[in-house]
């Protein structure tokens, strides 16, 4: 087919091709599509497919046969169109114009594959630093352990930090004449927080539970509070409001003995010196799980900082897309539908995809695409023992899960092994371009270089959180 191409680059790493062809080429192609339309309409006094042309176009139209006759044209040009100009487009390329029919002229929109110029990259440092889990570390999990079975016992003594309090406010508003109520008569739960802990998320107000040091079952008290012009709830933002409470009772933590009943409610543990190396295990595992995400999301943004990288919208909106069922996937965890959440940020859809989808998207993008780049440049290939090796963690990993029932009960045995091999890949190639990262970052980079290219090309690396196996023993809950 004889086609005359013109090239027109443009700002966003996608390319306009203009192709012009021979009158004669469209006028062919008009004549299929009235055979394709007179067989699938019923033409009287015709049997499908032998009405005569001049018969389809009076049915029919002009306009939709001409319509009908480009699609057939596009479809048939564009494979050829980016054979000709030697293009691999990154994703499918759209239709922009139909400039004219006679001759028939269209314009093109191409999205061509990223790049990325990594710069020096090789000359990035970072410090690794990981020190492991400390007996302190070990003891303070196990106290959050007790934490979650403890039990309150109401007390006579005047309330002290860690107590819990039993509590039932009112609140006025005082910025308005005549003062508004706002509410009567709640009851409320404080535990007073100590002088170090974070209270950035305290209710009703910062500093509002250690108000109560000192104070008996019984007592009343007045706690007038002017909130700031930039708090975040729209209610109470630049108001004084004043709070009437009456404590109702105060009651102190009772955490539980660190015994052989207490360590059964986490798994069939020997002693308690059994479960103790069990959390160590698994606190040694999760914080080296995060040092290396950290580490490594360290390096990349460094590695980042000085290279150049280029890609297609259509990529962008892909990634968002991908973002945003994350997002609905972890809200229904949650039984929360995006448009609940939304309603509680008081966000509409375009500002929460322009504020928060489209940075994650863009950052985890380009993420993706350096990663990807250096296990080329570095030549990184997967053994069949790295895939197989990987493949079986990540099985074990994800049986027994509520996703992968899920992923049982929808797709077919092949392609869920499919989707399982891909991901074991993934995974595989992350791990060995982490590696090759770490021993650059930290000055010994001497990376065994190939003449072999990247096994499984397609799969990209992603700086995602490690996910972390529990134990095999315990079912101790995460720290967090």
């Amino acid at each position: 087919m004889k086609l005359k191409i013109e090239t027109e680059s443009r700002d966003d790493h996608q390319i306009r091709l203009i192709v012009e062809l021979e009158p004669e080429q469209l006028q062919r192609k008009m004549h299929r599509a009235a055979r394709h339309i007179s067989e699938h309409n019923k033409m009287p006094g015709f049997r499908p497919g032998k009405a005569p042309y001049d018969m389809v176009i009076r049915y029919a139209g002009e306009e939709r046969v001409q319509q009908e006759a480009i699609e057939m044209l596009v479809e048939e040009i564009y494979p050829e169109m980016l054979k000709e100009q030697n293009i691999e487009p990154a994703t499918m390329g759209t239709l922009d114009d139909v400039i004219s029919t006679n001759p028939p002229k269209f314009s093109f929109i191409i999205p061509l594959k990223p790049t990325v110029d990594l710069g020096e990259y090789r000359s990035v440092r970072v410090s690794y630093t990981y020190t492991g889990v400390s007996d302190a570390d070990v003891a303070k999990a196990i106290e959050q352990f007790r934490s979650s079975y403890a039990t309150y016992e109401p007390v006579e003594r005047a309330a002290i930090e860690d107590d819990i309090l039993s509590i039932t406010y009112s609140a006025k508003n005082l910025s308005v004449a005549p003062e508004e109520t706002l509410f009567e008569d709640r009851p409320l739960q404080v535990r007073i927080l100590k002088e170090t802990e974070e209270r950035e998320a305290e209710h009703p107000f910062n500093g509002f539970s250690r108000k109560f040091l000192g104070i008996n079952a019984g007592k009343e008290l007045d706690l007038p509070y002017t909130y700031p012009d930039d708090y975040s709830r729209q209610d109470v933002k630049g108001k004084k409001v004043s709070y009437h409470v009456k404590v109702d009772a105060v009651k102190q933590i009772v955490l539980p003995e660190v015994n052989e009943d207490f360590i059964h409610n986490f798994g069939q543990f020997a002693s308690v010196a059994e479960f103790t190396d069990a959390v160590r295990t698994q606190l040694e595992s999760n914080t080296q799980a995060e040092y290396d995400y950290q580490f490594h999301k360290q390096v990349v943004d460094k590695i980042k900082a000085g290279a150049t990288i280029k890609f297609p919208p259509q990529l962008l909106d892909e990634e968002k897309e991908s973002v945003l069922k994350s997002i609905e996937h972890d809200l229904s965890h949650d039984r929360m539908d995006l448009e609940a959440y939304l309603k509680i940020r008081k966000q509409t859809l375009e500002e929460f995809m322009e504020k928060e989808v489209t940075p994650a998207a863009k950052e985890r993008l380009e993420r993706s695409l350096i990663l990807n780049e250096i296990s080329k440049v570095e030549k990184i290939e997967l053994s069949n023992e790295d895939l197989q090796a990987s493949y079986s963690d990540t099985i074990n990993e994800m049986a027994g899960t509520p996703e992968f029932q899920k992923l049982q009960k929808k797709k077919p045995q092949q392609e869920l092994i499919n989707a399982i091999a891909m991901e074991a890949a993934s995974r595989a190639m992350n791990r060995r371009v982490y590696a090759v990262l770490k021993s650059i970052a930290i000055g010994e980079a001497e990376v065994e270089k190939t003449d072999q290219s990247v096994v499984a090309e397609d799969s990209q690396p992603a700086v995602e959180k490690p996910k972390t196996r529990k134990s095999k023993k315990a079912n101790i809950p995460q720290e967090g």
